[in-house]
């Protein structure tokens, strides 16, 4: 899980040109296809945006390609009837140093990246990789396809979007501990392999449970496929008492982020109407990098928690293990969130600074250390 720039989003509106007979003289190629092409094979070319390193910002947004991609897969296929032939893959490492590649006046890369494809209706399948290469210490950052007719006289443009693979989660509610019945929003967010918050849709979905066997709580939904459907997420409790914790997940079900899938990388935060505890706004924090401006929290909590409260990186918060992303591709596994951030200031209101790429839950505790609660961090590599 190498840490570099920017969130793994969304891979859109790549240009892809196939001209027949003719035409300019394509760039030289990495790597040989992993399979012969007829003799009547076209090239097709994607021109491909990557985006420049971006400044401190806690800022969100989609981008056409992350600038964590250091390799695009390319596999085609061609289907006439009910056949369907493979038509080669093809891989392209992706930096600066590449002769296809150029460095625009703003920042990022544009590369050129040229691909054999039959005339008539081809498949294209596009994987991202932030490694230079796709084997096994290379992370799937995204992955999408697109069918196309493809002609051999004509120029065709075709948009591929790929999307982000789930890999952690941070996950949270404002009010763990809720003394009136009501509807809250369940704040989710999806990470890459490289911690970077995915804005988009996710290649497969991500399925969220709630284990509480009364039937006193409700999700809005069981299954969400994008941020958007993340962000419209919500838990209702019926103020019915409930006789024990109850845990929500979020887990991936993506077979390219099975392999980082270790139980304490799903989402979960913790919410028990019966017991007092407390509660930090805000619930969750995000920064865009370790060199990110500082964030602040306030902690609260209704009767019996007492003031003065404490927030402690070193213990682990609530059973939910953290990790360190580290340059080597292998996380480090961490209790709490010491090395994540660091914590400073004095109850009720303290200050949060990131250290380091990876996530972590911090615990939050009131002066008698009985009634806790956490809050959800995920520092990016923007």
């Amino acid at each position: 899980m190498r840490t570099r720039y920017i969130a793994a989003l969304a891979l859109a509106g790549m240009a892809l040109t196939a001209c027949g007979g003719g035409g300019s003289t394509p760039s030289p190629l990495p790597a040989a296809s992993t399979s012969p092409m007829k003799h009547d094979a076209v090239t097709a070319t994607f021109v491909v945006k990557i985006p420049p390193k971006l400044k401190t910002s806690s800022a969100r947004t989609p981008q056409y390609l992350t600038a964590d991609v250091q390799g695009i897969e390319f596999d085609v296929s061609q289907t006439v009837g009910t056949t369907t032939t493979d038509a080669g893959s093809m891989f392209y490492p992706i930096s600066a140093a590449q002769s296809y590649c150029t460095t625009p006046a703003g920042g990022g890369l544009t590369c050129t990246l040229t691909v054999k494809a039959y005339p008539g209706h081809d498949t294209f399948v596009v994987t991202t990789f932030d490694q230079p290469n796709n084997n096994l210490d290379a992370d799937i950052i995204s992955r999408g396809s697109v069918e196309a007719d493809i002609s051999a006289q004509t120029s065709n443009t075709v948009s591929i979007v790929t999307s982000g693979v789930p890999t952690a989660f941070v996950m949270s509610v404002d009010d763990a501990f809720p003394t009136v019945a009501g509807t809250q929003p369940i704040h989710l967010l999806a990470l890459d392999a490289d911690m970077n918050v995915i804005v988009g849709s996710y290649d497969f979905p991500v399925v969220i449970t709630d284990d509480d066997g009364t039937g006193a709580t409700t999700l809005s939904a069981t299954s969400i496929a994008s941020s958007t459907d993340a962000s419209n997420l919500t838990l209702s409790w019926n103020g019915t008492k409930i006789p024990a914790w109850v845990t929500l997940n979020a887990k991936s079900t993506s077979p390219y982020a099975m392999a980082y899938n270790y139980d304490f990388m799903v989402g979960r935060t913790l919410l028990n109407p019966t017991y007092g505890g407390v509660n930090a706004s805000p619930s969750y924090l995000v920064f865009a990098n370790n060199k990110d401006a500082a964030q602040t929290i306030t902690i609260s909590g209704p009767s019996p928690a007492t003031p003065p409260f404490q927030a402690n990186t070193d213990v682990d918060g609530f059973g939910n293990g953290g990790f360190i992303v580290n340059n080597n591709e292998k996380p480090t596994f961490i209790r709490g969130c010491a090395g994540v951030v660091s914590v400073t200031g004095s109850s009720p209101t303290f200050t949060v600074t990131p250290v380091h790429t990876g996530i972590c839950n911090l615990n939050i505790r009131d002066s008698s250390g009985a009634n806790y609660g956490t809050v959800s961090i995920a520092v990016q590599s923007l």
